[in-house]
């Protein structure tokens, strides 16, 4: 399991978001608490959101400005989900990380995006078994057993 602490501001900078975004290697989970920029003392209740891996768009680590200000960035594509945090703007989230946790938030990417890339590969997978199985020669076609033209004189075939 991953976890990393997290911040952001919100609310055009007279908020600040506080919270962990947790990777268990199924789910990806941010907790977050929201506070007022100047004093911390007005403080939201706890909130937790469970982002679906399938809305996950990309994810991305960066180093920032001088490799000193760390970020993890998440760009989702359900609106529903987006819509459930302060920070996020046209669909994407750019979580800060201190620059001791920034080892971990590096882990969290690197495994949220082989996870996800997984996820895509299954996806298209399926995908192209199922347009193959709709069309009559498409199981002929990929197993190779249609004859295949020669190629017209001067061109040679590639194997």
């Amino acid at each position: 399991m991953y976890s990393v602490p997290v911040k952001c501001d919100t609310h055009g900078g007279f908020g600040e978001l506080q919270g962990m975004l947790l990777f268990d290697g199924y789910r990806l989970t941010l907790q977050y608490q929201t506070a007022d920029s100047m004093f911390g003392v007005l403080r939201s209740d706890p909130k937790q959101i469970e982002i679906p891996l399938e809305t996950l768009v990309n994810v991305r680590y960066s180093g920032g400005f001088c490799w000193l200000a760390p970020n993890v960035q998440l760009r989702l594509s359900d609106f529903s989900v987006v819509a459930q945090v302060p920070a996020v703007e046209g669909g994407r989230l750019k979580l800060s990380v201190r620059w001791s946790d920034r080892r971990d938030a590096r882990r969290l990417v690197e495994s949220l995006a082989a996870v996800c890339s997984e996820r895509r590969f299954a996806t298209l997978n399926a995908e192209l078994d199922r347009m193959t199985a709709s069309h009559p020669l498409g199981e002929a076609r990929v197993s190779g057993r249609i004859k295949v033209p020669p190629p017209p004189p001067g061109m040679e075939r590639e194997s």
